[in-house]
């Protein structure tokens, strides 16, 4: 007969591989969609030899609405402004706007961005680089147009061979002026700011002329709260990228953290059975029902012998 201690091993085992499992079935997953070392070189290229935009179709709040038949209101027309979004509608949007893009002939590639929600606060979202690999003479035209519909506040561009690019406003926020140009701004990989993306772990940033340059994220942070309710509060800061965590290292670190708390949980239930009620709070709370379950049935199964 299995004793209590091999009990609880495997029924937190089992749950902790599954955790495991279903962690690795998210990397894999996404390997389509991870882009390496040579994609940041192609994306160099591009932004070159191609008309460039980057676009996303996320947002928090429907809002500053220049014109209601030019922005999408909802798959039944109904949506109001001042409404609020999910995530899974925002996603909903990006695939429409993507499916469109490559309709149109652009390549599109998946980014992760970080950008102002209103110059004050932070979102972090899906977003594309869109390429203009046909030379259509109405990308900017189409891009600008796109931007609108999806209620955005800018599109960043960048002209095929200008070292810089700008944010152009699409909407009635005011910064920039509707379909104005905002200041230019610079390239800069391996550079991280509160106005960045990633190309699967590589961050890159195009810095505008009167960024802060930082030591790291928590100096620009600190330099973004004491700046609060003043011009500066929106301003560029930017530091050196050094979370350069791979995939796989974090999988690993996942591993690890379970094997701590599978050796945690069995020395939970050792000090409970020998009277000692030593209960660490770094426990899981699922591991601590699992371990709760797992001694109801042991229980059970011994008086039912």
């Amino acid at each position: 007969m299995l004793n209590l201690r091999q009990v609880i091993r495997e029924s937190i085992n089992k749950v902790l591989t599954e955790d495991v499992v279903n962690f690795n079935n998210i990397i894999n997953s996404r390997r389509v969609d991870t882009l390496t070392e040579s994609s940041i070189n192609r994306m160099l290229q591009w932004l070159m030899n191609c008309d460039c935009a980057f676009i996303t179709s996320f947002r928090g709040t429907l809002k500053d609405i220049r014109n209601k038949d030019k922005t999408y209101m909802g798959p039944n027309g109904d949506w109001k402004e001042g409404k609020k979004f999910t995530h899974e509608e925002n996603r909903q949007k990006n695939k429409l706007m993507a499916a469109e893009l490559i309709q149109l002939g652009y390549g599109v590639t998946k980014i992760k961005g970080v950008y102002p929600e209103g110059m004050t606060d932070e979102s972090s979202e899906e977003s594309y680089l869109v390429v203009n690999r046909n030379n259509d003479e109405n990308f900017l035209d189409n891009i600008l147009r796109i931007s609108e519909y999806y209620n955005q506040d800018s599109v960043y561009y960048k002209e095929r061979g200008a070292t810089n690019g700008h944010l152009i406003g699409t909407n009635g926020c005011g910064w920039p002026e509707y379909h104005c140009k905002g200041d230019g701004s610079y390239l800069k990989i391996d550079t991280a700011s509160n106005y960045m993306s990633r190309m699967g772990n590589k961050a890159f940033s195009f810095i505008s002329p009167d960024a802060e340059k930082t030591a790291d994220r928590k100096s620009a942070m600190d330099s973004i709260e004491k700046s609060r309710g003043t011009d500066d509060e929106w301003k560029q800061r930017y530091w050196k990228d050094n979370d350069k965590t791979s995939f796989h290292k974090r999988k690993e670190l996942r591993k690890n953290e379970n094997k701590e708390r599978l050796s945690e949980a069995v020395d939970f239930w050792q000090n409970i059975t020998m009277g000692s009620m030593l209960i660490s709070e770094n426990i899981h709370p699922l591991t601590r029902k699992t371990m709760y379950e797992a001694v109801k049935n042991y229980k059970r199964k011994n008086m039912l012998k």
